[in-house]
């Protein structure tokens, strides 16, 4: 009994010899918003036309929704926005050091804009904003009624980022050479796809792992060709249930072959599949030269998976990722 109790404990000294979790390990860039958080009334949300339980994006008619929201309640605010909340909580997962999680994306130069950076300070992220005057930092209005939350964004600022003017300014782009996992959602194709782009291939040019969110049915709708283009350097795709199965029907349209791998297309006669479950996701594993990309279907599988692939990452394993494009007929079977 004794042996088998010490046993644990030396595997647990030798793992810690050897994890050296470093600075900006994990890179994430999109559209950065000030999450304003707030318990509101019934006459609030018929004020500006709101469902107790729905998501919008702020019409004219909210332009005065964030300021009375503020004013008229407490509210508690938060760094927010799809990618800037996943390697949030993700930094928070891997504790230490701090600044392992880097953040790109644009804000204004206005109060909320300076509440954002703070927040994004306590959460340990070194958060690299492109400024800019022109529009107002983005904003999430949640407004809580009972058990539901009615949620108003108005992204601003967070359409504005200038890939000339943050990403390829030297001091930014070493942060970038610097990470190992690199995560993008895909409501930043609709902001700056050719970021995406030159982010994906430093990853595929340097053996490092890139992943990609489908983010919402409208992104595979509208944007199919930019995200089509990112998809041959993606080795883990993110994505809900919703958005896979919307995805699978609009890539039924797309010319064949849809599977890729870094070194161009493959032709389906090649390929050969499998899939079957790894904590909590489903693997999809082509046999061909042993490539696989994983379709995640939850917000907990995502975070356990950004912190598996850090400490992988800086151990110096580096996993066979080099297929991105699922085809039609996979989508579908999911």
């Amino acid at each position: 009994m004794k042996m088998a109790a010490e046993e644990p404990q030396a595997k647990k000294q030798k793992l810690e010899e050897h994890v050296r979790l470093s600075e900006n390990v994990l890179f994430g860039m999109g559209n950065p918003l000030l999450d304003i958080c707030a318990v509101v009334d019934k006459d609030f949300l018929d004020k500006y036309g709101l469902k107790p339980n729905d998501q919008i994006l702020a019409e004219a008619k909210h332009k005065e929704l964030f300021e009375e929201l503020v004013k008229k309640f407490k509210v508690e605010y938060h760094a927010g926005g799809s990618t800037q909340n996943s390697v949030k909580v993700a930094q928070w997962m891997i504790q230490f050091p701090h600044k392992a999680a880097t953040f790109f994306g644009c804000i204004g130069t206005d109060k909320f804009g300076e509440i954002l950076k703070k927040k994004a300070e306590e959460a340990h992220v070194d958060a690299h904003y492109y400024e800019q005057s022109e529009e107002p930092t983005g904003t999430c209005a949640a407004c809580i009624t009972s058990d539901n939350r009615s949620l108003i964004a108005n992204l601003a600022a967070a359409n504005c980022y200038k890939k000339e003017k943050h990403l390829d300014v030297e001091k930014n782009w070493k942060l970038v050479e610097r990470a190992k996992v690199y995560y993008i959602a895909g409501f930043f194709l609709t902001v700056s796809p050719e970021s995406i782009l030159k982010v994906a291939s430093q990853a595929s040019a340097n053996n490092k792992i890139f992943a990609l969110n489908l983010s919402a049915p409208f992104i595979s709708q509208f944007y199919k060709e930019p995200m089509m283009k990112v998809f041959p350097y993606v080795d883990i795709l993110f994505g809900n249930e919703m958005a896979w199965n919307y995805h699978s029907h609009q890539m039924a349209s797309y010319p064949a072959p849809l599977l890729y791998d870094r070194r161009g297309p493959l032709h389906p006669s090649l390929i050969k599949y499998t899939h079957f479950t790894w904590i909590g996701s489903t693997i999809i594993y082509l046999l061909r030269a042993k490539h696989f990309t994983l379709a995640i279907f939850s917000l907990w599988d995502m975070l356990r998976m950004f912190f598996i692939l850090v400490l992988i990452s800086n151990l110096g394993i580096y996993l066979p990722c080099i297929f991105t494009g699922l085809p039609t007929q996979i989508l579908t079977f999911l």
